[in-house]
């Protein structure tokens, strides 16, 4: 992985969600290409993955001064694929 992210990531990411209370099943953690524009790229690959699964509704958590443009971006861009996203407060970005 790069970015210096272990390769433990998504099991710590697990853990998180798990201390939080949700039980597997209950999330669901995507892997994103790391390319040009970031954001945009990520949100393509997540929003795919949530309409190939029906999903009609998530909580985006992200950190700091992303936050508010991560929202703006998967916000509009779920809309047009009748998509909910709704703010959350954390650490950890799930999609």
């Amino acid at each position: 992985m790069g970015f210096g992210i272990s390769r433990h990531y998504e099991q710590i990411l697990e853990d998180e969600l798990q201390e939080l209370g949700l039980k597997k099943g209950q999330y669901v953690l995507v892997s994103v290409p790391v390319s040009h524009p970031i954001t945009l790229t990520e949100a393509r690959a997540v929003l795919d993955v949530l309409s190939r699964e029906s999903i009609k509704s998530a909580v985006l958590l992200s950190k700091g001064f992303h936050t508010r443009r991560s929202y703006l971006l998967y916000r509009d861009r779920g809309r047009t694929r009748g998509i909910h996203i709704i703010p959350g407060r954390a650490a950890w970005v799930i999609l």
